[in-house]
C-alpha cells in the first residue's frame, strides 16, 4: 500500500483591503452551460446555449485559465486558475483567484478599482490500493477554511444535468447530507447526499462538445456567490486543464 504523507498547504495570500462601501459582488447564476460555438481555448458560458454571459479563455500552455464577464475575452476578469510549476509529492496544486469587479447599491452598479484575492487551492490527493486519487479543493470563505472533494459520479444529481455525459460532484467533507448523514446505496439515499453521508454542493457534466454546471444544496443557499464562483472554476479547471481534449 502506498504511503500517505501530510501535505503542507502554501499560505493564503493576504487579502487586499476592500474599498470603503458595500461588500464586493460575486454573484453568478447557479446553473450554467457551455454556449454553442467557440473552440478548445476560447468558449462561452450562459444560462441558455445561445445567450453568452461569460467567456472562458485558456493559455496556449494549458496552465492558465481566465473567466471574463461578457461575450469577449476583453471583458472584465472575474476569476482565474493557474497551474503551479511548484510540484508537491503527489503531483501539483492549482491556485484559484477571484476579482472584485464592482459594488452594488440598490439597483445601480458602481465600478471600483479591481482587486484580487486568492481564495482556494485545488490539490491532488494520493490514492492507495483501496482508493483512487482525488482532487481536493481547499477554499477560504466567510465560514472559514473548508475542504471539498471532487468525485466522479453517475448519481441522480449528475444525470439531472445530462443523462448521457460523464459527471463529477463537489462534496463538502465537513458536512452531513440532507438525509442526516445516513448515506447508503444510490437508489436509497437522499438527493444531494453521497454514499458516505456527505453533502453534494455542486455538480457538473462534460462531453466532447458540452459542459453543464450547477450549484446545489448549501452551495446555493448558504455558502454565497464567492463559493459558487470558486466551484465553477474548479469544474472548469478539472475539465479544461486536466483533460484539455474533452471540450472542442
Amino acid at each position: 500500500m502506498s504511503s500517505q504523507r501530510e501535505t503542507s498547504l502554501p499560505p493564503y495570500t493576504q487579502r487586499a483591503p476592500a474599498p470603503v462601501g458595500p461588500p464586493p459582488s460575486y454573484s453568478i447564476p447557479l446553473s450554467l452551460r457551455r454556449c454553442t460555438g467557440g473552440s478548445t481555448k476560447l468558449f462561452h458560458l450562459g444560462v441558455q446555449a445561445n445567450e453568452p454571459l461569460y467567456t472562458v479563455s485558456i493559455g496556449h500552455s494549458s496552465t492558465h485559465m481566465t473567466l471574463h464577464a461578457g461575450s469577449s475575452s476583453e471583458g472584465l476578469v472575474l476569476a482565474e486558475v493557474t497551474r503551479q510549476s511548484i510540484y508537491l509529492y503527489n503531483g501539483r496544486y492549482d491556485i484559484i483567484k477571484i476579482f472584485s469587479t464592482g459594488f452594488e447599491a440598490g439597483y445601480t452598479r458602481y465600478q471600483r478599482t479591481q482587486y484580487e484575492k486568492t481564495v482556494a487551492y485545488l490539490m491532488g490527493k494520493p490514492g492507495s490500493l483501496l482508493s483512487s486519487p482525488r482532487d481536493v479543493l481547499v477554499a477560504e470563505g466567510d465560514l472559514g477554511t473548508e475542504e471539498f472533494e471532487c468525485r466522479d459520479s453517475r448519481g441522480v444529481e449528475v444525470r439531472e444535468l445530462d443523462p448521457n455525459a460523464s459527471g463529477c460532484k463537489l462534496v463538502r467533507l465537513d458536512s452531513e447530507g440532507p438525509g442526516g448523514g445516513r448515506g447508503g446505496r444510490r437508489d436509497k439515499r437522499h438527493h444531494g447526499e453521497t454514499s458516505d453521508g456527505k453533502e453534494v454542493v455542486a455538480v457538473w457534466t462534460f462531453s466532447r462538445s458540452n459542459f453543464k454546471f450547477k450549484v446545489i444544496g448549501s452551495g446555493a443557499r448558504d455558502l454565497g456567490g464567492e463559493f459558487a464562483l470558486v466551484a465553477l472554476m474548479t469544474a472548469l479547471d478539472l475539465v479544461c486543464l486536466n483533460q484539455p481534449g474533452d471540450l472542442h
